[in-house]
């Protein structure tokens, strides 16, 4: 799944094999994120509980850029 706030992005993510471009989802690291993609997951049946979700992100190129990986469970 790949979330963008840019819909060029987005497009350019379907050319990943594997990668499901999510429109209108928050696209920073909050928990907001977290349960879209929980929410999205159930509703469509690619998650379930147990399930394990990798949040792969950065917040920019240039001067304080940051990076993260967040590794989170699908609960009940």
């Amino acid at each position: 799944m790949a979330v963008s706030d840019s819909d060029e992005t987005l497009r350019q993510t379907t050319l990943y094999w594997g990668i499901n471009p999510i429109s209108g989802a928050p696209s920073s690291f909050t928990t907001g994120l977290t349960a879209f993609i929980d929410e999205w997951g159930r509703t469509n049946g690619s998650l379930h509980e147990g399930d394990q979700v990798v949040f792969v992100g950065g917040t920019g190129l240039e001067g304080e850029a940051h990076n993260l990986i967040f590794v989170h469970e699908i609960g009940e």
